[in-house]
């Protein structure tokens, strides 16, 4: 199968794209510079562009790209790091969502041929805060925040006009995405090496976690699956409140994780909106389209998995 991939250099992206060449597919690169090899083509989503010609061409396209909604390194949490959800760094991340999204719709109608499948990166903020209500890809929303209104009115609501051309779009609604490799890890593991780092706001808050191999095989599960199609959750079928979270971690680092973290010194230090969408909302979500297609999860739960993180 022809495949396109936006965001093929994101943590995601890279180890997606090998794995796709591996299955047996041949990948393009939608780059937003002069294509150096076969292997890559233009697009530039703030303008609208694309190379339709190489767009026509592909079987599916799976689109990744967007500004990180999360910073990549510890750094970035600092005051005026730029990755703090200033004014600026919102738009950024709004509009480089739309505007991709808006990117393809317009490739879309402007094609005779054009690729059947389309899975779109999402994330499970769509649902909103709901406590310890089981979530899964029929549920309501909860509207108010801003990593619910991004999802739904960026990513999501943008793509739905390719259903009236007959386009399988497929919604990865994805999780907090562990792995050796993956930012958050390498921030977390720090926060926790300082020994300072127990329950955080009351950690009765769900956390929808999901190995970085269910993601990826999670993907290819949905681009070979041809009944799959609208919003799949991409998360382990045991989501865990924060405090085992904590639990877990410490005890495989060896570190004391008994020390609470109120939820107001987390909102300090972040700043409100990005402190609740990281760590204070729950979402307690279940990934109930994989499974009732038969996906067979890597990695269940995190207390046979937290060995390989660490």
């Amino acid at each position: 199968m022809k495949v396109g991939v936006t965001g093929a250099n994101g943590s995601i992206g890279k180890a997606l794209v090998p794995l796709l060449i591996d299955k047996g597919h041949t990948v393009t690169r939608f780059v937003r510079t002069s294509p150096k090899t076969e292997e890559e083509a233009y697009w530039n989503p703030e303008k609208t562009e694309i190379d339709l010609d190489v767009f026509q061409k592909m079987d599916a396209i799976i689109h990744l790209a967007g500004e990180p909604i999360a910073p990549l390194d510890i750094p970035g949490f600092l005051p005026f790091s730029g990755d703090r959800w200033t004014k600026k760094k919102k738009a950024k991340i709004y509009w480089s969502r739309r505007s991709g999204a808006e990117t393809f719709v317009e490739a879309y109608k402007k094609s005779k041929d054009y690729p059947s499948t389309f899975i779109s990166a999402s994330a499970i903020g769509i649902y909103g805060d709901q406590g310890d209500i089981i979530l899964d890809e029929d549920s309501e929303f909860v509207r108010g925040s801003f990593d619910q209104y991004v999802p739904e009115e960026a990513w999501e609501k943008p793509l739905s006009e390719l259903n009236e051309l007959g386009v399988r779009v497929i919604n990865a609604r994805t999780g907090i995405v562990l792995g050796p490799s993956m930012p958050i890890v390498t921030i977390l593991k720090f926060i926790w090496g300082l020994n300072i780092a127990g329950p955080i706001g009351g950690g009765n808050q769900y956390w929808p976690w999901v190995s970085i191999d269910d993601v990826l095989h999670g993907y290819l599960f949905c681009l070979d699956n041809e009944n799959i199609k609208g919003p799949v959750n991409i998360v382990s079928p045991t989501p865990i409140k924060q405090k085992e979270f904590s639990q877990l971690l410490a005890k495989e680092m060896k570190k004391i994780a008994i020390l609470p973290i109120p939820g107001f010194a987390v909102m300090i230090a972040l700043g409100p909106a990005l402190a609740d969408s990281l760590v204070l909302s729950s979402h307690r979500v279940i990934p109930a389209k994989l499974l009732k297609y038969g996906y067979v999860f890597k990695d269940e739960y995190l207390k046979n998995f937290i060995k390989e993180i660490v």
